[in-house]
């Protein structure tokens, strides 16, 4: 904060007064410029904090101060970095990962350097992190995970399963792909016989460039339309999104039901589930990567409401 200029003596010459003159300008000027940056650091804290410590600003008349407030209450480590640390554990995606070892080591990076900033978890806060960010493919490995206990949902339980789980499935793929039939220009075209088609599909494209024509496709009910899923996905995403590959997430969703020794599970909701276990966990449609400053909030508020273990957040926070 700048500082103003002394007060001017009453005996002071016409010079002094028209420096004082010139500094109290300066001053003005540069105040101003300072209370522009103030309000935006404000604006930072409010939009990467929980909301307990935003209703503490009030209390507070500059940005300088709230950040004195907040290494206090942080025991001198940086609070923004904590804010901004805490929702990425929970942004970071499967599929933007390489394979499940990196995806688990990301995740556990993120918490090891939480703790390094004094802040400690639950051992279920970056469980959950695993579990949200899976795969469809994963559905079946998530929901087991979820008929647990929560105390059971270790990080080391959590990430030893899905290994086990991605192992598995690397292994029946190698298997079936050893077990199909070798193509050659001469091979008959491996045609299903006509009474095990389907009846034309009936199901009327309603977006997109085939607007107004039928499906009619013979391998597929009406039911399992892919032309269905395309128009459903471009009612709740937009007609210029891209829809998934609807045919690989269907053998993918098999082929994890063949090695998961037939178990059986309530696969309707994982989200639902998780929801119920983790209620502040920000839970995000497996079809898109958007996040908005509430979901952020509310991961926030949930770590720090969860058991999070700091002597100086446990009494004040």
């Amino acid at each position: 904060m700048p500082t103003p200029p002394k007060e001017l003596q009453a005996n002071a010459t016409e010079e002094e007064s028209k420096a004082h003159e010139d500094l109290t300008t300066k001053y003005e000027e540069t105040y101003s410029v300072w209370e522009q940056a103030d309000a935006a650091i404000i604006g930072v804290f409010v939009s990467t904090t929980p909301s307990k410590l935003v209703k503490t600003y009030h209390n507070y008349p500059s940005a300088h101060v709230i950040w004195e407030y907040l290494n206090d209450r942080f025991l001198n480590k940086t609070a923004v970095g904590v804010a901004i640390l805490i929702p990425r554990m929970f942004q970071v995606r499967l599929e933007e990962c390489p394979g499940m070892a990196d995806y688990v080591a990301e995740i556990q990076g993120i918490h090891q350097e939480l703790k390094q900033l004094g802040i400690v978890f639950p051992e279920h806060a970056p469980a959950a992190a695993l579990l949200v960010g899976l795969t469809p493919s994963y559905n079946v490995t998530r929901s087991m995970l979820l008929h647990l206990p929560p105390e059971e949902l270790t990080f080391a339980k959590v990430s030893f399963a899905l290994l086990s789980a991605e192992k598995d499935n690397t292994a029946q793929a190698r298997a079936n792909a050893l077990r199909a039939p070798s193509s050659s220009p001469t091979a008959r075209p491996n045609v299903p016989p006509a009474r095990n088609r389907c009846p034309p599909c009936p199901y009327v494209i309603k977006m997109g460039p085939r607007a107004g024509q039928v499906c009619g496709g013979t391998n597929h009910p009406l039911a399992t339309c892919f032309k269905k899923k395309d128009d459903e996905w471009f009612a709740k995403n937009g007609v210029n999104s891209k829809p998934p590959n609807w045919l690989r997430m269907r053998q993918a969703n098999q082929l994890e039901v063949q090695t998961s020794q037939d178990a059986t599970v309530d696969n309707s909701s994982p989200d639902v589930c998780l929801n119920l276990l983790f209620p502040g966990v920000a839970m995000i449609n497996e079809t898109t990567s958007q996040y908005s400053a509430p979901e952020r909030s509310s991961t926030l508020e949930f770590v720090l409401d969860s058991g999070a273990t700091h002597t100086v957040l446990k009494d004040k926070v």
